[in-house]
């Protein structure tokens, strides 16, 4: 790393961490040299390789302690439900009978 540089990964790429101007970008830790970038899982931000990140390291909420969602689930931000309408209740669902049909 040479002057401002915050980090330099070998790259231009933008969104893997570092950017094209070797800075850190957003919600990105970054070490050593080539850097290797990376998000914490939990911070609440989704970046880098997450698909989620719902502010906990905790399995069976919808997103995982790796950051991914886990099936059955779809998630928007820190929040992820279960998917109404795909035939399996997981509270607090208290029924799925695989339709999207209200009164049936």
């Amino acid at each position: 790393m040479i002057g401002i540089e915050t980090c330099d990964d070998g790259n231009n790429k933008t969104k893997d961490g570092c950017s094209e101007k070797c800075l850190i970008e957003p919600f990105f830790i970054c070490n050593g040299t080539p850097s290797n970038c990376t998000t914490p899982c939990g911070d609440g931000h989704t970046a880098g390789l997450e698909s989620c990140d719902d502010k906990n390291l905790l399995n069976d909420d919808g997103c995982t302690s790796e950051c991914t969602i886990e099936q059955y689930y779809e998630c928007s931000g820190v929040t992820c439900r279960p998917i109404c309408g795909d035939g399996v209740i997981i509270e607090p669902e208290e029924c799925d009978d695989g339709n999207r049909i209200e009164g049936d």
